[in-house]
């Protein structure tokens, strides 16, 4: 997936490989609740964007401010931002989409663990357990209301990563495992280095077993 190809003026011919790429994925995303995690700047913010021409209307959630809006005028028009400044401002952005009962846009929470610094401790060389627990309780509690948005609407909540072990390597989004039990589909976005690419890697995805088995040891 080449986004750098939007930053120059291209032909519908150029652009077409990246529509084929958004459909595939809105196959299998659209009115899901999507986990859409990776590293700061590999493309998250803009990937979002771009999928806001295939909505009638996309919510946007703004939490971090590292972009400025007009950069992003050109991907999409109709876009309305709530610029998010603290934790119950999320809550009662979510509240008011729950009240209002929207059908056919796109939601977009960016980022939700750009919320972290109101769960730090004064004093960092302390980690708190009280607060990292306040954390995990408040995206547990946004993951399942926005649960309450999707199934009509498409959401994406867009976080950070971290390394959960070291031996193995392992990358996961900035929060527990636990509040993904609300998310139909996560996927990590990887930059390519070599050939000047991102890529999105499906990591995890709710699926309804054929059939269940219960053996009795």
């Amino acid at each position: 997936m080449d986004l750098e190809i939007l930053e120059n003026e291209k032909t519908k011919e150029e652009l077409q490989p990246l529509d084929q790429y958004i459909k595939k994925f809105l196959k299998e995303a659209k009115n899901k609740l999507v986990v859409l995690y990776g590293e700061p700047f590999v493309g998250k913010t803009t990937f979002c964007h771009v999928l806001s021409r295939y909505f009638p209307e996309t919510r946007y959630l703004r939490i971090d401010k590292n972009f400025e809006k007009e950069i992003f005028s050109k991907l999409g028009s109709n876009i309305r931002y709530v610029d998010i400044n603290h934790p119950r401002g999320l809550i009662s952005a979510i509240d008011s989409l729950i009240r209002e009962k929207p059908t056919g846009i796109l939601v977009v929470v960016d980022s939700v663990t750009g919320l972290d610094g109101y769960f730090i401790p004064q004093d960092p060389t302390y980690p708190s357990p009280r607060l990292e627990n306040a954390r995990a309780k408040f995206i547990d509690a946004v993951l399942q209301k926005l649960s309450y948005v999707k199934g009509k609407n498409t959401v994406i909540i867009v976080s950070h990563e971290k390394i959960k072990d070291f031996q193995t390597n392992e990358i996961i989004p900035r929060f527990s495992r636990t509040a993904l039990r609300h998310a139909d589909v996560v996927y990590r976005m990887i930059y390519d280095i070599q050939t000047n690419t991102r890529r999105i890697v499906k990591v995890y995805s709710r699926e309804l077993p054929e059939t269940v088995i219960f053996e009795v040891v």
